[in-house]
């Protein structure tokens, strides 16, 4: 490999790792657009619904079982 070819590869890899990672949350990215209706508790789906009030009692009664 000449230098010059060397030199290109590198700048190249330099480049792709300077690149910034997508600013969409962990969640969105691996859940797709319906993460919104997902319940998330420490990166596991409980739940999901459209309502929110039904989210939020899912998320409770996630939290009770642990004892929390």
């Amino acid at each position: 490999m000449t230098c010059h070819a060397k030199l290109i590869l590198s700048a190249l890899g330099v480049a792709l790792l300077a690149t910034p990672a997508s600013a969409a949350p962990q969640s969105a990215q691996f859940y797709g657009p319906a993460a919104a209706n997902y319940v998330v508790v420490d990166g596991v789906v409980i739940g999901a619904d459209p309502d929110l009030q039904i989210r939020s009692q899912l998320l409770r009664e996630w939290g009770s079982l642990r004892g929390e």
